[in-house]
């Protein structure tokens, strides 16, 4: 049998399922690092809630915005 790169089901013995594999990267030993990358995660989970908030304000408060609106500069 040929070797497979890619194996269809990870082991849980297997690198990929490993909690720690993240570690091994430079920057993520860090603590500060590991920090501000949650951060960085969370604000933008919270802007993209802030656009689709701003968006559903918008068509809420004026309605469905008419080809001709839409096309009006």
């Amino acid at each position: 049998m040929g070797y497979s790169p890619i194996s269809p089901v990870p082991s849980p013995q297997s690198p990929i399922m490993n909690t720690k594999t993240w570690l091994q990267l430079p920057a993520f030993r860090s603590k500060n690092y590991r920090l501000f990358f949650l951060g960085q995660g969370i604000s933008l989970i919270g802007t993209w809630m802030t656009q689709l908030a701003t968006v559903w304000l918008v068509y809420s408060e004026k309605g469905i915005i008419t080809e001709e609106e839409a096309t009006r500069v």
